[in-house]
């Protein structure tokens, strides 16, 4: 089994090296044949350029520093993290914004009500075309039909 996508979850404090040092397994897996592209998770600008320094230090050598296809982030209007948008928009890596919908938190916010009264759109889905306009790819969790058919519609509209 090849696994098309896999995402080095959140940089928390585990520190440079071992970042590092699973970035570099995850190229070999790659190199393997295991993994077909790979990613990161929560990664912000800091941990990028770890990345991005190690992979032109290794190429440099000879070496593979491997692809960065995807930085996954919970992106949306109360959370949108412009300079890790600007830096992977520079470096064409793709950046998925999880929980557009803001798990709810925001449907009522004052300056989201009147986007929604002025369109006529449900709060959901301006959030969604909000993410759509700003990011590369958008991951919502659907646990309702009803969340299902505003979505697809969002993506008509």
């Amino acid at each position: 089994m090849i696994l098309d996508l896999y995402l080095l979850h959140h940089p928390g404090n585990a520190g440079t090296e071992a970042r590092l040092q699973t970035w570099k397994a995850l190229v070999e897996a790659v190199e393997a044949g295991q993994i077909k592209s790979i990613g990161v998770s929560n990664f912000e600008v800091e941990h990028l350029e770890e990345i991005e320094a190690w992979q032109k230090a290794t190429e440099a050598a000879g070496g593979n520093g491997g692809e960065l296809s995807v930085n996954q982030m919970e992106l949306h209007p109360w959370s949108r993290y412009e300079d890790v948008v600007e830096w992977c928009n520079e470096r064409n890596v793709v950046l998925e914004a999880y929980s557009p919908l803001t798990r709810g938190k925001h449907f009522d916010d004052a300056v989201l009500k009147p986007i929604v009264k002025r369109t006529g759109k449900s709060a959901a889905q301006v959030l969604i075309r909000w993410s759509l306009q700003k990011v590369s790819l958008v991951f919502q969790s659907l646990l309702t039909f009803e969340t299902c058919i505003m979505t697809s519609l969002t993506y008509l509209a």
